[in-house]
């Protein structure tokens, strides 16, 4: 199986509106700043986004559009592996959706799967780092447990990735980079 091709199309617009931003930076300099407003691609591929994450069967969402239709996707490492997994690779077979049943944690199968797809092609791209972990505490003044996943994400090799932190409770995703050292 392969990539959504909407993922590839995403990406290679991307790619086109960054390089034209590049060029436009590098044409205005001085006095000679552009003031008209570039945010319509933009605005664009973020529809773009929306539609291909919404209401993807097997995964868990917070709302629904007037026609039924489900999106904004839950904050869990399970719910976002999978989504990644099926859109980079066409299958979410080896992320289940409830986590519980499974030693293995769902960010963990997504690292497996990409390092085995780039295996399988003799890729030289770098493996996939994932560490993922939960962690529960009682805040000051409160009888409520809040429970948040972790997880942190980078190539081998690399000098930085990205660190998520989950609250599915209150519905917040926090996405930070960081430096390795």
């Amino acid at each position: 199986t392969s990539a959504d091709p909407r993922v590839v199309d995403l990406y290679h617009l991307q790619q086109q509106q960054q390089q034209q931003s590049q060029q436009q930076q590098t044409q205005d300099t001085g006095d000679n700043l552009v003031s008209s407003n570039n945010n319509a691609p933009s605005e664009s591929i973020a529809k773009q986004w929306f539609d291909l994450l919404q209401d993807r069967p097997g995964f868990h969402y917070l709302s629904k559009t007037k026609s039924g239709q489900s999106y904004e996707l839950k904050p869990t490492l399970s719910n976002i592996a999978g989504v990644v997994q099926q859109l980079l690779f066409g299958s979410s077979d080896k992320v289940s959706v409830d986590s519980s049943k499974s030693q293995t944690s769902p960010m963990e199968h997504l690292a497996q799967a990409w390092n085995a797809h780039h295996e399988e092609r003799g890729s030289t791209v770098p493996k996939l780092v994932i560490k993922s972990w939960k962690s529960s505490h009682r805040p000051a003044l409160s009888d409520e447990m809040v429970h948040h996943e972790f997880a942190t994400l980078y190539l081998e090799g690399a000098t930085s990735g990205i660190e998520l932190k989950l609250d599915s409770a209150h519905a917040i995703a926090t996405v930070s980079h960081f430096q390795r050292r």
